[in-house]
């Protein structure tokens, strides 16, 4: 994402209203950036805002990222899942989607789903 604001117009609108890139930069130790920077933000297991600084070419370092992945899951559901219900049956979608944590007994295999077409109106064609 890139950033908009400098170091001293965030520090100016932060005790109104605290944004995630710029909380991301101060909590990784970046006190000074430019306008127009880009930086690649994620949120922490603390749920806290982090930058992604590229390694130098050290490519055998572990990586030190602490993703919080569960409310990445939790998102790629809610946010971009949700979108593709229209094009399974019920049973269906819970099958592709299936909560990892949540097992069921009687699944089928997702090679017997088949995606649907679900028209919002009637629009005189076909």
């Amino acid at each position: 994402m890139r950033l908009t604001k400098s170091p001293a117009e965030y520090a100016e609108s932060r005790e109104k209203r605290r944004e995630l890139p710029y909380e991301a930069m101060l909590a990784s130790g970046h006190t000074t950036w430019s306008v127009g920077d880009r930086v690649r933000v994620y949120r922490s297991a603390k749920g806290e805002g982090r930058t992604i600084d590229t390694p130098d070419d050290d490519t055998t370092a572990p990586d030190p990222r602490d993703y919080d992945v569960e409310y990445y899951v939790r998102l790629l559901r809610d946010s971009y899942a949700e979108r593709l219900a229209r094009a399974f049956t019920p049973r269906d979608f819970d099958i592709v989607f299936a909560h990892p944590d949540q097992l069921a007994l009687f699944v089928s295999p997702v090679e017997d789903v088949k995606p649907i077409l679900t028209p919002l109106a009637r629009n005189g064609f076909g």
